[in-house]
């Protein structure tokens, strides 16, 4: 059975039927706002602007249809959609790009978006504005009585709080700043810095030493410290989002190499517990993260050189001079040239495995 929905909400104009509804679209407003909500008329030639006259247009709100003209002085209307640009829409998209900023809507040129059809009308759909930051109005500014509807008792509309979140269109000069601080940024990994970078960034973890290790042709090896099997899970979860797809990952501990200290030292003056003192002074120096001459810790991988620990020993304030000094490494990897550096593997990290020290008076 053939149904038939007349309808006619215009009694200056004729009816329109509608045969085999399935489901309609009622795009309603005031008469007074024909002119904003059809702000023109293609005429078939690409490029065509138009302008809305509307200040801070709000993108997000912002939606409209092209009714092509059909018979009988009617219009046949479908959606098109909002784009950045036209970079990548073809001759078929139906494309429009918004300019918040002037309040102009563009189309395209039948190569690179359609143009608009000749006869076609627009017809805004949705439309926000906003004041920017001038609408940041505190609690209470806001105050107006309702007169126009029929109500038995007087209604007054304020604001109970703060109104927040309005921002004024990017400046230039905000606009070149923000340009800096992302050209500083990274959202790739493609050196063995940005890796480290990006591990250092893991959520929920307070990563102490990271370094990056190229295993050729295409793995990274990434020592972290401290670590254990959860830490390694979410460090490479983070590091998946940021790599290439061929680039391999493997997250490590660091290899911890025990470093034995001799030394015989002249004091400056008598001290009883002076061995303790120094002993206490050297654990803290080689402590693997609060240690070193920086008082940042050791590197992974960073050698271990004979004159760094010869200077720190002599700038001790119990320390006179130092008569004799030795370091030694007696694991695999780890290298001994002849001015007495420590060279420690790429993956190493050094730790002190016991400090003997012969003190003596001056004299």
């Amino acid at each position: 059975m053939k149904q038939t929905l007349t309808i006619n909400i215009d009694s200056s104009k004729a009816p329109v039927a509608v045969d085999e509804i399935k489901s309609m679209r009622l795009v309603s407003y005031l008469p007074e706002y024909d002119e904003l909500f059809r702000p023109g008329i293609g005429n078939g030639l690409p490029y065509q602007t138009f302008d809305l006259n509307v200040s801070c247009i709000m993108k997000d709100s912002f939606s409209l249809q092209i009714g092509k003209p059909v018979e009988n002085q009617r219009f046949e209307f479908e959606d098109w959609d909002r784009v950045e640009d036209f970079d990548n829409s073809s001759r078929t998209d139906k494309h429009y790009i918004l300019d918040s900023v002037t309040s102009q809507i563009r189309f395209g040129d039948d190569i690179n978006g359609q143009i608009l059809p000749a006869g076609s009308i627009i017809q805004l759909l949705s439309l926000a504005s906003c004041h920017g930051s001038e609408g940041n109005v505190r609690n209470g500014e806001i105050s107006l009585p309702v007169k126009a509807l029929p109500l038995s008792k007087p209604v007054q509309i304020y604001n109970p709080s703060f109104a927040y979140g309005g921002t004024d269109p990017e400046s230039i000069e905000e606009a070149t700043a923000r340009f800096r601080r992302e050209m500083l940024s990274n959202d790739r990994t493609i050196t063995l810095e940005d890796f480290e970078v990006q591990a250092k960034k893991t959520p929920g973890l307070a990563l102490a030493k990271v370094k990056s290790i190229l295993k050729p042709p295409n793995q990274i090896q990434i020592v972290v410290s401290p670590y254990n099997s959860v830490i390694a899970a979410n460090v490479a979860q983070n590091l998946n989002r940021f790599r290439l797809v061929t680039t391999q990952l493997n997250i490590i501990a660091p290899e911890h190499y025990p470093i034995d200290l001799w030394a015989e030292i002249v004091l400056k003056y008598r001290e009883p517990q002076a061995e303790a003192i120094i002993k206490a002074a050297v654990y803290q120096y080689f402590d693997p993260i609060n240690g070193g001459d920086s008082g940042c810790g050791w590197d992974i991988g960073q050698s271990l050189h004979w004159n760094e620990v010869y200077r720190f020993l002599g700038s001790l304030d119990l320390v006179d001079h130092i008569r004799t000094m030795n370091l030694l490494c007696r694991s695999m990897g780890v290298t001994q040239n002849a001015l007495g550096d420590l060279d420690i593997p790429p993956f190493g990290l050094i730790r002190l495995n016991q400090c003997l020290l012969e003190v003596k008076e001056r004299g």
